[in-house]
């Protein structure tokens, strides 16, 4: 009888030894596996970072190759940062990142790979001594094309000069933008508009020099034509052809005022026909200018089919007596019905406008034509950014009730705040500044909004 317990006592010691090795397997892989998945989960954080390093660095200016270096040194920066050798006994190894430029498109697309060995502790009794995690993470930055449209008027240096402060902080802005692969026009406009420096159509890049050059030569003076400039930004990132577009598009709004003017081809009361602007005062009851084209340092000019002046042609206001159907600065032998004067055409807040040459219906036309090509300009993925100067912006103006000139900034940009916004439709920003000091934080603002677009 006692040899048969013994014998069973044995038994029982063998079970439970054999049941305590399981066991103690068991735990080991628990440890073990959770050693490795807070391995991983770090690997896979770290790998985040770098890739985001990498696509940040992309965006400082440089030539491609420097950029390509910059961002893989960035990468591994961000990478040992979030990952020190050494983790959880972890050894990691990031292998470069992974950079193509597609050049059509102006879009980088970034990857990045690492894995970590970790010695295991338990699974040894099994002769596993390490696992591999491993991880991956893509990011793009994307070149823009963009159209820098700033205000002119004389407005801006009466009754307060702010037109050094216009100059310093446009100057800054273009700074904070690629040279090398970004695309930038920049238009200034009054009672007409200008293209300063047009796009770059077929490769990439700007000329900062001429820009600035160009912002410094500035002369200030006339009414305040929104739609004219407005078309011929759009008309620049619109000239790219399709396949060589970049992914981000941009237009960069800047005023101080209300529109008060517009272009098109006019008729007189003859049957001829004029290209150029017709514009009223801020208050009075009756058009006061013709279809002329008024250059910043004074003078009435005329336009050709580009919008830049010509000649010194002035037309009699009274020779005109009714208003275009349509906005159409092609010339006399083109047709153009996409944006309505007397017809509604896009805008869902469409202001009333009849025929009859007045100050109601130029003005309220002015205001009509800004909104529906900034709304038509989103509706083809292009990124509308304004900025307003002053607080004429907040006073109730125009024969429109209740509009102040920020209402219709915000809805041309598609701003959250505004009555209008269609969060179907690229989200901008209208940004108010007060004083020169404000303006530029404002322009801050939007060049740091464009660029977070770019990752």
């Amino acid at each position: 009888m006692e040899t048969i317990i013994s014998r069973e006592k044995g038994q029982t010691i063998i079970l439970v030894a054999l049941l305590i090795t399981v066991l103690l397997l068991f735990v080991g892989i628990a440890i073990d596996s959770g050693i490795a998945y807070g391995v991983k989960a770090k690997l896979s954080s770290a790998v985040d970072a770098a890739a985001l390093a990498a696509g940040k660095a992309l965006g400082q200016p440089g030539t491609e190759g420097d950029r390509i270096n910059n961002a893989t040194l960035a990468a591994r920066t961000f990478f040992a940062a979030n990952f020190p050798d050494g983790y959880l006994r972890a050894t990691p190894t990031l292998q470069d990142p992974v950079i193509v430029n597609d050049t059509a498109t102006g879009q980088w697309n970034i990857s990045v790979t690492a894995s970590a060995t970790i010695p295991t502790f338990f699974l040894r009794l099994s002769d596993r001594t390490t696992f591999t995690a491993q991880s991956e993470a893509a990011a793009t930055r994307s070149d823009l094309d963009m159209a820098f449209v700033i205000d002119t008027t004389s407005s801006l240096q009466s009754p307060v000069d702010y037109s050094e402060a216009v100059r310093d902080d446009a100057k800054s802005f273009v700074d904070n933008f690629i040279e090398s692969s970004d695309r930038m026009a920049l238009i200034h406009y009054a009672l007409g508009a200008v293209v300063d420096e047009p796009i770059n159509t077929t490769g990439r890049g700007f000329n900062s020099g001429n820009i600035r050059s160009d912002i410094d030569n500035f002369s200030f003076g006339g009414r305040t034509n929104f739609s004219e400039a407005f078309w011929r930004a759009r008309d620049q990132l619109n000239s790219i052809p399709d396949a060589n577009r970049s992914s981000l598009r941009v237009i960069v709004f800047f005023t101080d005022g209300d529109p008060n003017s517009f272009s098109s081809t006019f008729t007189d009361s003859s049957g001829g026909t004029h290209l150029g602007v017709i514009s009223t005062d801020s208050t009075g009851p009756t058009s006061t200018y013709l279809p002329s084209r008024q250059r910043e340092s004074g003078g009435p000019y005329g336009l050709n089919a580009i919008g830049q002046i010509t000649s010194n042609v002035t037309y009699n206001v009274s020779g005109i007596p009714t208003l275009p159907s349509y906005f159409n600065v092609g010339g006399v032998t083109v047709t153009s019905t996409e944006f309505g004067v007397t017809v509604n055409t896009l805008g869902a807040t469409w202001r009333p406008v009849s025929s009859i040459r007045n100050y109601t219906n130029v003005n309220l036309a002015s205001r009509n034509l800004a909104e529906d090509m900034a709304k038509r300009a989103r509706s083809e993925g292009i990124f509308v950014y304004t900025l307003g100067l002053g607080t004429n912006l907040t006073l109730l103006k125009g024969p429109y009730p209740g509009e102040t000139g920020e209402n219709l900034l915000k809805r041309m940009a598609n701003d959250p705040r505004a009555d209008t916004y269609d969060p179907s439709q690229p989200v901008g920003l209208y940004c108010f500044a007060a004083d020169p000091v404000e303006l530029e934080q404002c322009f801050d603002k939007v060049a740091s909004k464009i660029l977070r677009l770019t990752r």
